[in-house]
């Protein structure tokens, strides 16, 4: 009998470090993977705002482009007649 509680035993030592250690892994596994989400996120807004960034200084671009086609004086009354 006392052989078949040591066998027991350590049948179920076995059973409780398995469970212990997958519970620590998938849970490790689980923080990398939101970390990677968060990065992911922190990128994909960044690009968003370095897209932002140049659609904006693209427009710039045209608009100093066409002032500098205008005539001055054309400038001047379109500027004071607030169109």
């Amino acid at each position: 009998m006392s052989s078949q509680y040591k066998i027991l035993e350590h049948l179920n030592d076995r059973l409780l470090r398995l469970l212990l250690t997958l519970l620590v892994s998938t849970r490790s596994i689980e923080c990398a993977f939101s970390t990677l989400k968060i990065i992911k996120i922190g990128l994909r807004n960044t690009n968003t705002m370095k897209d932002e960034f140049f659609l904006q200084q693209q427009l710039a671009s045209i608009y100093v482009y066409k002032l500098s086609k205008m005539a001055p004086l054309r400038l001047i009354s379109s500027s004071t007649t607030g169109c």
